[in-house]
């Protein structure tokens, strides 16, 4: 009876436990549409999200993190809602506004705004720092750009002393290679 138990956890566990695989060179991720440079010497966490989640020395640390939400998603739990007709800069100060109005963090400061292009798209910037529950002090700058009723950002997020700075290159080498790609037309059967 304990053989069937022990069996049934590790074949449960196995299916919704996160994985850790290295990374390097190009990616394309069909589930997002995107493709881009990945770091030397990271490593991809994958979970349940969906997102594109990387990490040298661990996501408590460090972290670059690709992501695509539809604004339905966005909205649920936002002051206002943000609109697919919204402009670069508002995008950027609804979630400067969103992250200021976070329960979770503290000494929240946004440090920059702007405007950027991304993949070809007008585009966002927004620098902040804040503190987790524990108060350790982290800076996080993300890029993003509204398209299709939904938004794609790249994050990097990073304790704000020494780790934030020593891989601010790996995550620009990330943002100047993000672009989007067409999902693949293979119409065989993959099993």
């Amino acid at each position: 009876m304990w053989g069937v138990c022990l069996l049934a956890v590790i074949m449960l566990g196995g299916c919704v436990s996160p994985t850790w695989e290295a990374v390097k060179g190009p990616l394309k991720e069909e589930g997002l549409k995107v493709a881009m440079d990945l770091p030397k010497g990271w490593h991809r966490f994958r979970d349940s999200s969906g997102d594109i989640i990387l990490t040298k020395y661990g996501l408590a640390l460090q972290s670059i993190r690709i992501s695509r939400q539809p604004l339905s998603d966005l909205n649920k739990d936002a002051n206002k809602p943000l609109t697919s007709s919204a402009l670069p800069h508002e995008v950027a100060q609804w979630f400067g506004e969103q992250f200021l109005a976070s329960t979770r963090l503290t000494n929240q400061q946004i440090l920059e705004t702007n405007t950027a292009t991304v993949a070809g798209h007008p585009g966002y910037q927004v620098r902040v720092t804040f503190r987790n529950a524990d108060g350790l002090k982290y800076q996080l700058l993300q890029y993003g750009f509204l398209h299709d009723d939904a938004v794609t950002r790249l994050t990097y997020e990073a304790v704000a002393q020494d780790y934030f700075d020593r891989d601010l290159a790996a995550f620009e080498q990330v943002r100047t290679s993000f672009r989007e790609v067409e999902a693949s037309k293979d119409t065989r059967c993959h099993i």
